[in-house]
């Protein structure tokens, strides 16, 4: 059966309840829900555009296809948008379909979506604002280790240059077309590390060896322009193949492992770093997933990932409230280096 994670719920319900100002009225309770996403409503003058979260469903595997669904989705009436956010009902089935919980997304994508229409609604918008306004970005997919986050980063076939049907691919494709049709030239230099048991490796040549950093790149004035990892390999191109090439190489080199909720669950999380040559920057991450312990049944080696994977989660988590609560911008004290995760996304989050 298809049932959300304990972990989810745990955290949705933490963040309802957390202090902010907006959107959640002083005495409400976790079912209580906005008619707009808290990472939307950061200030009460305009809607935070610095945020946004969707939330995809994958369609039920073969064990799970006689089970009845826990989900419902419908989309917030009356919001002064189009499309408006969507509202995400989650139902325990073992419990007379008692409602755990419902929460408010930009969009939920249900199982019958397609790679497209999730790039499209996801993706195209940001590439454009990376291009035209110069703006860092970052893409990440979070979610519970089996729930298709790689699926949805790269694809189904995995990255490649002839299919292009993953979020990366798509979404690299897509910059290139802007940069080829626009006034300004500029070339595109990248990375692509993972960050294992809170180690940077370098996916690009995995027989490095050398100890890696985050490095800062700072203007005059000492604001941080973009970040890149020390140490790891820095390639330079015009040419979107042979950057989909050198991804989907290093992809190959990724750390993986079976666990009980996974047979071929990411033990790190892998990072692309598009740096283009006026310092504007693109982060694509493929979280390595949540899981707990108890249910993962991880020992020994996989216990040890999965306590750095958690680690780097949360602090993740911890940064992004904090800049939701600051409406995207950032506050006297976002906890960007309590890990080095963090630490390199810090330009394309707040």
């Amino acid at each position: 059966m298809l049932e959300p994670s304990e972990e989810f719920l745990n955290d949705m319900g933490s963040y309802l309840n957390s202090k902010r100002k907006e959107p959640i009225e002083k005495n409400a309770s976790i079912s209580s829900v906005p008619t707009k996403s808290a990472l939307e409503a950061g200030s009460k003058k305009k809607v935070n555009e610095n945020f946004k979260v969707f939330i995809r469903v994958r369609p039920m595997l073969k064990r799970e296809i006689n089970s009845e669904s826990c989900i419902k989705v419908e989309d917030v009436k009356d919001f002064p948008r189009t499309p408006p956010p969507q509202r995400i009902y989650v139902k325990d089935p073992s419990m007379l379909n008692i409602v755990r919980g419902n929460y408010v997304f930009n969009r939920v994508f249900v199982e019958k979506a397609t790679q497209d229409e999730v790039f499209l609604s996801v993706a195209s918008p940001l590439i454009h604002a990376l291009v035209n306004d110069k703006k860092n970005v970052t893409m990440f997919a979070y979610g519970q280790t089996g729930t298709g986050k790689t699926y949805t980063m790269e694809g189904p076939n995995g990255i490649s240059s002839e299919t292009k049907d993953g979020l990366i691919s798509q979404s690299l494709s897509l910059m290139f077309d802007l940069l080829n049709s626009g006034d300004e030239s500029l070339n595109v230099s990248y990375q692509y590390v993972q960050l294992y048991n809170g180690n940077f490796l370098d996916l690009l040549k995995p027989s490095s060896n050398i100890d890696m950093k985050v490095e800062e790149v700072k203007d005059n004035n000492g604001e941080v322009l973009t970040t890149r990892v020390r140490g790891a390999t820095i390639n330079k191109t015009n040419n979107i193949s042979e950057l989909l090439n050198d991804v989907a190489n290093g992809a190959s080199y990724r750390a993986s492992g079976a666990t009980n909720m996974n047979d071929a669950s990411s033990r790190s999380h892998a990072i692309l770093i598009v740096i283009l040559s006026n310092n504007t920057t693109l982060y694509m991450i493929d979280l390595a997933g949540s899981e707990r312990n108890k249910r993962s049944g991880a020992t020994g080696r996989r216990f040890n990932e999965a306590t750095a994977i958690n680690v780097a989660l949360s602090a993740l988590g911890r940064v992004v409230l904090n800049l939701v609560e600051n409406n995207g911008k950032r506050g006297k004290h976002v906890s960007y280096y309590d890990n080095p995760l963090t630490h390199l996304l810090m330009p394309g989050l707040g």
